[in-house]
This record gives structure tokens, sequence and C-alpha cells, in this order.
């Protein structure tokens, strides 16, 4: 029974990963997010079990609260091309988003409506369950021309 039960786990982690890649497996609505509040980067590194890259700049991170309290922490920063496929990598499931990155994404991540169109043809995405700490974590990796890329980072528990 323990062994089909974390098959099932790891059937719905990939499911929702592939689903991910097209569209998004929801934590929260954008309408159901109450109050944003910063945080440190070691918070951020901490809960995801993420090291942010040596070169990342312009780092930004903190959490939403929905109106069950539940937390998502969310980490915005540029790097090297090179640092940003490396992060995704360590992610996993690191693939094009051929469909853009959809509004409800858009709010969850804080991207702005303007980024998204802007570079709709150059996001790829990564997002892996741990196992092990119930937590979702997922990106979004925008790479302008010649220029730094974008990182956008969420993680969340899951229900359990």
């Amino acid at each position: 029974m323990n062994g089909s039960r974390g098959s099932l786990v790891s059937t719905l982690a990939t499911v929702c990963g592939l689903f991910f890649l097209v569209s998004s497996c929801s934590w929260a609505s954008e309408e159901e997010i109450l109050e944003e509040s910063d945080i440190s980067v070691i918070s951020f590194e901490e809960f995801a079990q993420l090291d942010l890259p040596d070169s990342a700049e312009d780092v930004t991170t903190n959490t939403l609260a929905n109106e069950l309290d539940s937390l998502i922490y969310r980490a915005h920063f540029t790097t090297t091309h090179e640092e940003a496929e490396d992060i995704c990598r360590e992610i996993g499931n690191y693939l094009p988003r051929s469909q853009g990155i959809p509004k409800h994404d858009q709010g969850l991540y804080g991207i702005t409506p303007d980024t998204a169109r802007e570079f709709e043809d150059s996001a790829y995405g990564c997002t892996a369950l741990n196992q092990q700490t119930g937590r979702q974590v997922e990106g979004i990796v925008l790479y302008p021309d010649g220029a730094a890329a974008h990182v956008y980072l969420r993680a969340y528990e899951l229900g359990r």
C-alpha cells in the first residue's frame, strides 16, 4: 500500500509538472491573495531548499498569503543565462513554455503584463515537488537577447 501511495504522489507530481509547462498547477488564484510581505533571501533559500546563484543581481524576495494563511515564497533576480539554466535544471523539468505566461501566472510570479508580452517567445519553465518536504518549487526564466536572464521562482507547501 505504501509503495502505491508513493507512486501516486510521484505520478501526480509529474502530471503537475507537465501541466505547469502548458498552464500552471495552481496554489491560489490572484483574487485569493490577501497580503504580500518582504522576506530575506535566506528565508527563501531555506524554504525552497535552493541556493540562489552568487551572480544574482537585483534580488527581491517576498511571501504572499491567502485567506487560509498559506504562504507562497517568491524570488526574482537577474543573472547570467548559464546560471539561470543551472538553477532551473537543479529544480527539474526545464522546458520551453510554449503557451507563454498566462495572466494567472503573471500575478503569482510578479511578472508585469508588458514583460510577459515582450518575452513570451523566450520563456522557459521548471517545476518539481520535493517529496521529503512536500514543497513545490517552480520557476519561469525569461531570456532577453544579449541581456541578463530574468528568473522568477516560487515555492509553497502542498496540502497533505
